[in-house]
């Protein structure tokens, strides 16, 4: 059975089948991982030539797609921390109760998974993988790093380095398996080989 939902095209009612959003946004990291490492080494092979013209344009084709591929696979993750959270789950912070909804929009990324995911399988990937969580961290540090990018020298186009400097370190096969490993530690067999 494949769950779906009404869609009213011009008059004419249609179901689409829903994806699941954790595993929609893997599988769009996925699918670009090849093509990103690939990319990656162009952009080291071009600095031979010294072609600067060559060079910026392998460049902003390896950013948009490791843009793309850390946006996806971070987001499946969060999806991924939403959609296991049960109805009737409550989180208690100081004061205030948060009910399923509430800690979905208002709890940080890192409570979810650092507390309120391991409470609700009462196991916790980052005491059994603390090494493999730091990838983790630092998929979120990149991605917030993109999405709020920031210019931190008077609007000079070389404030960005860090952010660059950090996407050609980053480490994309190494990270994408620690995702995947993240989520079937909690579901098993969430993320199938294929």
């Amino acid at each position: 059975m494949v769950q779906g939902f009404l869609y009213n095209k011009n008059g004419k009612k249609l179901v689409i089948p829903e994806p699941e959003p954790s595993l929609m946004f893997f599988k769009n990291a996925e699918n670009k991982i090849d093509y990103l490492i690939k990319s990656r080494n162009s952009v080291f092979e071009s600095m031979k030539l010294k072609n600067v013209v060559e060079s910026r344009t392998l460049f902003r084709v390896f950013f948009s797609i490791s843009f793309d591929f850390i946006v996806n696979l971070f987001a499946s993750i969060e999806a991924f921390n939403n959609s296991v959270i049960p109805e009737n789950f409550e989180f208690r912070e100081k004061r205030k109760l948060y009910n399923r909804e509430k800690i979905q929009r208002f709890i940080s990324f890192d409570k979810k998974t650092k507390i309120i995911v391991p409470e609700i399988f009462e196991k916790s990937f980052i005491v059994d993988f603390e090494k493999d969580f730091s990838l983790i961290e630092s998929l979120k540090t990149n991605r917030n790093n993109l999405i709020h990018t920031k210019n931190h020298s008077d609007n000079w186009q070389t404030s960005y380095r860090n952010i660059y400097r950090n996407i050609l370190d980053f480490k994309y096969l190494e990270t994408y398996l620690v995702v995947k490993k993240y989520m079937n530690y909690y579901k098993s067999d969430w993320i199938q080989n294929e």
